[in-house]
């Protein structure tokens, strides 16, 4: 007691000697009751409002001094644990493999392991045990490898944590016999590990057959997940697909099948991800038959970070964050009590947003004059904003094909001048257009099936082509293709800009998917899939998806009518101060602009470059009246 006491004081001999604290955007209150050593846990939205390193967390007394702080993030889970094969048996079932972790096994929480052959197989059974005689189940779902790459693939069963030495893998009769190369145990995350349970916002967004999608919102930017739990409702087993974004695509992070036990309770998603690039989330359930299971809410598990501090007297804590430009805190070192979960843990009260009214005001209003260039389009921005009022423009797909593929030629214009914008790339795709249906047909060459997708606008800067089809067992190599006319038979189709292989082990409810990687701007034109179906009958139908990037223009809100100009191939990208404060313009609130019609009659021209050419004009029609004058006064008379 002593000791922690006079570690205590060494902190607070340290707090006259801070610095004014500044003012973060953002606030929480901590009530400590009395003095002493006090633990606080960050939740994922607190976090996600943070510098990633956390720089900008200061704790400030009522005396306005600043306490110092430790910060203990979660711990990085420890190598794998080799997994020994002890036994291989065949039973009526199928296989059973017998694995051995090692003595003084640690608390393990995921089984993955590498198989030589492709294989596909449903409902495996995972099970531990202490000594290799008595077994209980861990897991169970569907397993398979039928190539290398994304999707291809899935090895690996979660589990929650246990220090179990044994386990053993029931492999049904009806897969392959599995040629298992290596296997391992994941490590459970090592004390001391912080898991808090949020309640996630959860939107119904599609439908499947026999299924729905949902789009799931995640508090801050999702680190530290680790599971979901969700309540659904719907009878047998749910197939699921949880989908993130990766380089403005919808990829996989992971899928399998749950079951519920007796009283209805669903077993939680294993999440081995974060943080994420967007907040958002796609989950998929289908459960093969009518009618269609439903999530009616989900829940997240997270592992967060835990702050520790000494209070040097009862009363307000407050915890300011959110600000930019600050350098990490310096203070003196000094251990955390042990063991830290024995620490007294404080609860922050709700979130105060000190969000600035407003820019700086050097950053504020017009920019330079409207360089002299030509613009082949121009867009209204339509009226109902006031005047300094921060605007966002989500750019609509209509603006990529006269614009240059940088964007660079964009320019924003209000009375012949430039009002200053920043240019953000969005996470999250955007999508182009959806088809359902399409029935593939005969190919050019023998054993060859193809299908034709709608027209796609030139200059649209594409991510990813999402294709689906019924869930079965299938591997499908194939091409896509942009055609200038694919309505035309008999014309060659022009090199690929994508091949691949499809692959499903028809092993979910869930369709089989596929994500084509497309990159740069569109060519446009129409897409042909082409798919080699060699001795197989072609797919059955086909549904596609074509996604691309968002883009949107933030700007103040100019006092006159604006127009957004495009088209000016040779015109330099912008230079605007708003780039510097960036972070603090994407946290600020925002209100909705859009466009209106496009404006018609040729090229456009910034107004100085109009108004100089009409005074030129008029400049010569008067030298030319003027001589035609003196050419009449000089004429003889008769």
């Amino acid at each position: 007691m002593r000791i922690r006491r006079f570690a205590g004081v060494l902190i607070l001999a340290v707090l006259p000697l801070a610095a004014q604290v500044p003012p973060g955007r953002f606030e929480r209150i901590a009530q400590a009751p009395s003095e002493g050593w006090y633990r606080v846990n960050l939740d994922p939205a607190t976090r996600g409002r943070m510098t990633p390193d956390a720089r900008d967390l200061r704790i400030v007394d009522a005396s306005g001094a600043e306490v110092p702080y430790r910060l203990l993030l979660p711990p990085k889970p420890a190598e794998a644990i080799p997994a020994a094969a002890r036994a291989v048996r065949e039973s009526p079932d199928g296989w059973e493999l017998v694995f051995d972790l090692g003595a003084s096994t640690p608390p393990h929480h995921a089984f993955r392991f590498e198989f030589a052959n492709r294989a596909a197989v449903s409902d495996c059974r995972l099970e531990s045990g202490r000594d290799g005689a008595s077994w209980r189940l861990l897991a169970r779902g569907d397993l398979f490898r039928l190539g290398e790459g994304e999707g291809l693939s899935r090895t690996s069963l979660a589990y929650p944590a246990t220090s179990d030495r044994y386990l053993r893998l029931i492999w049904p009769k009806g897969g392959d016999y599995p040629d298992v190369r290596r296997a391992e145990a994941l490590p459970a995350p090592p004390s001391p590990a912080t898991i808090l349970e949020f309640a996630l916002s959860l939107t119904h967004e599609s439908d499947l057959p026999a299924g729905r999608v949902y789009l799931v919102s995640l508090p801050g930017t999702g680190a530290g997940l680790k599971g979901l739990r969700l309540a659904a409702h719907g009878a047998g087993a749910l197939s699921y697909r949880l989908c993130a974004v990766r380089q403005g695509r919808w990829e996989t992070v992971a899928e399998g099948t749950l079951t519920a036990d007796p009283k209805g309770a669903w077993p939680d998603v294993a999440v081995e991800e974060g943080p994420f690039e967007s907040p958002v989330l796609r989950l998929e359930v289908a459960s093969g038959v009518l009618p269609s299971p439903s999530v009616a809410a989900v829940w997240g598990s997270f592992q967060v970070p835990s702050i520790f501090f000494h209070a040097g007297a009862p009363g307000a804590y407050r915890f300011t964050y959110g600000s930019l430009g600050m350098a990490p805190p310096q203070y003196p070192s000094f251990a955390v009590p042990s063991p830290p979960e024995s620490v007294p843990l404080l609860v922050l009260g709700p979130e105060r947003d000190g969000a600035p009214a407003g820019l700086p005001a050097a950053r504020a209003g017009l920019g330079a004059a409207l360089p002299e260039a030509s613009f082949s389009t121009a867009w209204p921005v339509n009226p109902g904003l006031r005047p300094g009022e921060l605007a966002r423009l989500e750019l609509p797909g209509a603006v990529y094909a006269p614009a240059r593929t940088d964007l660079g030629d964009l320019r924003l214009e209000s009375g012949g001048r430039q009002v200053p914008y920043l240019l953000h790339a969005a996470a999250e795709p955007v999508s182009v257009w959806r088809v359902t249906g399409l029935i593939p047909s005969p190919g050019r060459i023998r054993g060859e099936s193809e299908i034709l997708l709608p027209e796609v606008p030139k200059g649209m800067h594409l991510t990813a082509l999402e294709l689906r089809t019924s869930a079965s067992a299938f591997h499908r190599p194939l091409a896509v293709h942009f055609v200038a006319d694919g309505s035309r038979p008999g014309l060659e189709s022009p090199p690929a800009v994508h091949h691949g292989d499809w692959s499903c082990a028809g092993a979910s409810a869930l369709p089989c998917r596929l994500v084509v990687p497309l990159w740069g701007a569109s060519p446009g034109g129409k897409i042909r899939v082409v798919f080699q179906d060699g001795d197989n009958p072609a797919l059955s139908s086909v549904d596609a998806l074509l996604w691309r990037r968002g883009h949107t223009l933030f700007f103040l809100a100019p006092e006159g009518p604006a127009r957004l100009l495009a088209g000016s191939p040779n015109l330099q990208p912008p230079r605007y101060d708003l780039a510097s404060l960036a972070s603090q313009i994407l946290a600020m609130p925002s209100q909705a602009a859009d466009l209106g019609p496009a404006e018609e009659g040729g090229s456009l021209a910034g107004s100085r470059t109009v108004r100089l050419v009409l005074v030129g004009a008029l400049i010569l029609c008067g030298a030319v009246l003027l001589l035609i004058l003196a050419r009449a006064l000089k004429r003889p008379e008769g």
